[in-house]
């Protein structure tokens, strides 16, 4: 069975062309359901978005993550309240969240804390003609690909597409999403730090 076939058996979808030519997925690493996942994050529910997720490398080497998620109704209330959508910021928000899952993979995994720092370009890939695609309940499938790491930064690109009965539509990419690595304790120690302050005043 090759790696396309593995991806969509796991992630329970449907094949596509033309995204296996953009996965150009080689080998895979490690698969993860929603526990797994959030054995590594530190995220829950509501805000972890992710249910399921594959970390695999690509033909370049480039380590790579894809991901599903359901967005519902719930999520997407009092964005065009006449006929509700799914807006950008609910798919940056699960690219931002698929970048960090992949960020703490090639690093040190539930040790650490990926903490979003900035990105290069946000687009809306939606045309007027697929809005209607965006029309909840959809499934979505995220994707980063790392493009670049240092001692303690890590740097993505990701997509988004919407999962649609016969097509994968593309919504959202965010270019060069710069993370920050930071051990999970002093992650945790500066948070608490902030809440004697608060208590302080």
């Amino acid at each position: 069975m090759n790696p396309y076939d593995d991806i969509d058996n796991f992630l329970e979808i449907r094949g596509c062309a033309a995204l296996c030519e953009t996965l150009r997925a080689r080998d895979i690493l490690e698969v993860f359901s929603k526990d797994e996942i959030e054995s590594v994050l530190p995220d829950r529910t509501p805000f972890l978005l992710l249910k399921k997720a594959v970390h695999f490398r690509d033909q370049d080497e480039n380590d790579c993550l894809v991901a599903m998620a359901m967005i519902d109704e719930d999520r997407c209330g009092g964005h065009i309240p006449e006929q509700l959508m799914a807006p950008a910021i609910v798919f940056s928000w699960g690219l931002a969240l698929t970048g960090r899952l992949l960020s703490a993979c090639v690093t040190e995994r539930e040790k650490v804390v990926a903490e979003f720092v900035e990105a290069y370009s946000v687009r809306s890939l939606l045309s007027l003609a697929d809005l209607h695609y965006a029309k909840p309940p959809i499934q979505v499938l995220f994707f980063a690909r790392k493009i670049g790491q240092g001692p303690r930064t890590v740097t993505c690109d990701t997509h988004a597409w919407i999962v649609g009965l016969d097509s994968f539509v593309p919504a959202v990419s965010i270019s060069k999403m710069q993370y920050a690595i930071i051990p999970k304790r002093v992650f945790l120690r500066a948070l608490r730090g902030s809440e004697k302050k608060g208590e302080q005043k």
